[in-house]
């Protein structure tokens, strides 16, 4: 191609290997912090409802607070909803086609009432003013708080007779080990970050597509391979609820976490599109998978069809008209 071998292959390959950095890097993080939490004494409850949910939301995290923090709070907005598009549209999709889920829990209504409610939340918020400020940053976080709380409350509603994890004594070596371990996801992660930044934004530059559309798309789908590669195993494995619960999950602490923090670094100004398109198509995604899921308590192979056919329309529509 004319336009590759004029910029050249080096971007691409730079880029490619920023999301290698931030799956790895998740991955190290998150086993390392799971290790540090039940050593210190956390229960197993309180793991799972806040450290690796927030653990595996870094690299999104990490990517929109350079963004902003870089002038480029349309990255920073297109990647946090982008991303909680591709968890519905393409993640969510293939695992249901692969295998449809039966939803066991009685608090997935309660999980996708909560998902509902904050992206209308954020709808509203970005139409005042056109930008999302510190202030609305703060309520951002402090829905974060309460949705990790309603989490936790469910974890342990779940499992009452869990017994606490007890402060452990561990050898200076193997803390050594851990304490690296966790250092060296946290480096992976961000330079991954940065990688996936600086050459997403040359590449969208040289190919005249708006840095908007990057970051809802390439983007956005390389910082949710995480939650790809969980929810296709969490399928393939039989185990639905996890499937379903992660996206619902990841996709709230996009909503609140990602876009909390990095409105904290500096305003976020919201382009036209996400108000216009963008954000109602998360809407309406997260309307498609959570009625059908409460009233029948399934998510069917017809609804991941609907769900993966409506994701490419809106990738083929962010192209065709607005790039």
């Amino acid at each position: 191609m004319k336009g590759l071998g004029s910029m050249g292959v080096i971007p691409y390959i730079l880029f490619i290997i920023g999301c290698i950095f931030i799956i790895k890097g998740g991955d190290l993080f998150v086993e390392a912090a799971i290790w540090i939490a039940r050593v210190t004494g956390m229960s197993e409850v309180l793991i799972g409802a806040t450290v690796v949910s927030v653990a595996t939301t870094l690299p999104e995290l990490t990517v929109s607070t350079l963004s902003n923090l870089q002038g480029q709070a349309s990255m920073a907005i297109g990647n946090a909803v982008g991303s909680t598009i591709c968890n519905i549209g393409l993640i969510l999709a293939v695992s249901c086609i692969i295998r449809p889920s039966r939803i066991h829990s009685r608090f997935f209504h309660l999980k996708g009432i909560v998902l509902i409610s904050y992206t209308l939340l954020l709808w509203g918020l970005s139409f005042k003013g056109g930008r999302i400020g510190t202030r609305d940053g703060w309520i951002l976080l402090v829905l974060l708080a309460s949705y990790l709380a309603i989490d936790y409350g469910i974890v342990k509603y779940k499992s009452p007779n869990r017994a606490p994890s007890l402060l452990m004594p561990m050898a200076p070596k193997e803390w050594r080990g851990q304490f690296l371990r966790f250092l060296v996801g946290l480096v992976f992660i961000l330079v991954g970050a940065r990688l996936l930044v600086k050459y997403g934004i040359e590449i969208a530059r040289f190919w005249h597509v708006p840095e908007t559309i990057i970051a809802l798309t390439i983007i956005a789908i390389g910082t949710s391979l995480p939650e790809l590669v969980t929810s296709m195993t969490a399928a393939i494995k039989g185990h639905e609820d996890l499937s379903v619960g992660n996206i619902l999950g990841a996709n709230i602490l996009n909503i609140t976490l990602v876009l909390g923090v990095s409105a904290l670094v500096g305003p976020l100004e919201v382009p036209a599109q996400s108000n216009a398109f963008d954000i109602p198509v998360s809407l309406v995604m997260g309307l498609i998978l959570v009625v059908p899921g409460v009233v029948t308590r399934t998510i069917s192979r017809l609804q991941g069809v609907v769900l993966l056919i409506g994701y490419l329309a809106y990738i083929a529509i962010l192209f065709f008209v607005f790039g």
